[in-house]
């Protein structure tokens, strides 16, 4: 090997299974949430507070914990977070009271600002990573985190008919990555056009000046062919959330109303995070040209077909527009995902990753609370609500498109 291929190398496999495992727990509590206190008899106000759990505190740990993340290796974050995890989850096998739940969601919230961050920040940490691979690579692992933990809700529901034992099944899915965490996850090398690392492999490589070397850099790096304003991923990132989290809350709350079978809520939701990894992929790997009118035309299909859920109640059509609405909300995840990870390469830092964190958490926080207030006085309303949300954010977005993102491929 060779020192280009040691300055390389990096073992990702464990990050695909950290990246697989969390969000194949959350899949199996947060579609369980709503079933379960809404059989309980819980209003929806309160529903919403339950379901908003983690997002309390998600909203700030990451920012607030970046500085701790720089301190400490990744591997010690990642590690410390799962352990924290794993102990607040033990409160499912004791109790499910709406307090102890929340507070204990609450908790585990916070440790997640050590978790996501680094994991994707690990991915871009060495400038010599073949970094839009690796987003793909890691949109794949926890899409289909997501997509295992709705089959495995699917089955026990079907199989055992016990919404209990989903509680008590997700929190080996953390014990799980703990141990990979802790014996197979390696430290990345932190390695950018500064470091020494980079200055060796320049002198290395003799016919090369360093300004050649660099500029090179720049036209193979996708990140130094791109400008735009730092509003544009926000946005995108906003609506994919507001539509997730939206969605999420409701169609189990609808679900009952309809008296479809819980499992059945599980299945649907398949469909939904299945068109999203296939979208992701593609949105991991697109050229940077359809970076200004792939999402807004993602956008525009969700403004269409929101309506429509909210209105439907064939199970068969829930599933089409699942599908659908998955596909656009996994390209506006994917292309702001890539340009903030761009942001991180070219600043070198990982901030970006601890705000795109952030932006969820605030996503997922308001979205149920907001929802399970409208409602409480009318389902189909808080559908349109969204709708008008997503409609604003289109025609802003489509203005930044004109005005801010400038691509020179």
């Amino acid at each position: 090997m060779d020192f280009y291929e040691e300055l390389r190398y990096w073992r990702f496999w464990p990050v695909f299974i950290l990246a697989f495992f969390y969000p194949m727990n959350n899949s199996l509590i947060n579609l369980a949430v709503p079933i379960y206190y809404f059989q309980e008899g819980y209003s929806t106000q309160i529903i919403g507070f339950i379901a908003a759990g983690s997002t309390y505190t998600y909203l700030f740990s990451p920012i607030l914990l970046d500085k701790v993340s720089q301190r400490i290796k990744r591997r010690t974050s990642i590690i410390g977070s799962l352990v924290g995890v794993f102990l607040v989850e033990i409160i499912f096998y004791i109790t499910l009271q709406p307090i102890p739940f929340l507070i204990s969601r609450i908790i585990e919230g916070f440790f997640m600002g050590l978790y996501w961050p680094n994991l994707q920040s690990s991915i871009s940490d060495n400038i010599f990573h073949e970094h839009s691979k690796l987003t793909a690579k890691y949109n794949i692992s926890w899409n289909s985190g997501i997509l295992c933990g709705f089959l495995l809700g699917a089955v026990i529901l079907f199989v055992f008919r016990a919404l209990l034992l989903i509680f008590y099944v997700a929190p080996l899915l953390i014990f799980i990555n703990l141990i990979v965490a802790a014996t197979a996850f390696q430290e990345p090398k932190k390695i950018n056009k500064h470091s020494k690392e980079f200055q060796r492999y320049l002198k290395e490589k003799e016919s090369l000046t360093l300004a050649q070397a660099v500029k090179i850099k720049q036209e193979r790096d996708d990140f130094m062919k791109i400008s735009f304003s730092v509003v544009y991923p926000i946005l995108l990132i906003i609506s994919y959330c507001i539509t997730r989290a939206t969605i999420n809350f409701l169609y189990p709350i609808k679900s009952e109303l309809l008296n479809f079978e819980a499992y059945s809520v599980y299945i649907a939701s398949f469909f939904f995070a299945l068109s999203q990894i296939i979208s992701m992929i593609i949105a991991s790997l697109m050229k940077l040209k359809f970076f200004k009118i792939i999402p807004i035309l993602s956008l525009i299909i969700t403004v269409i077909m929101v309506p429509i859920l909210g209105l439907n109640t064939n199970y068969w059509i829930f599933l089409i527009l699942f599908f659908i609405i998955g596909f656009c909300t996994g390209i506006l995840y994917g292309v702001s995902l890539r340009l903030l990870l761009m942001l991180n390469i070219k600043k070198n830092t990982s901030r970006y990753s601890a705000f795109l964190e952030s932006l969820i958490g605030f996503g997922f926080l308001i979205a149920p609370i907001i929802a399970g207030f409208i409602a409480e006085i009318n389902l189909e309303l808080t559908f349109t609500l969204l709708d008008g949300v997503l409609l604003l954010s289109t025609i802003t977005l489509l203005f930044l498109a004109i005005k801010k993102v400038k691509i020179s491929v």
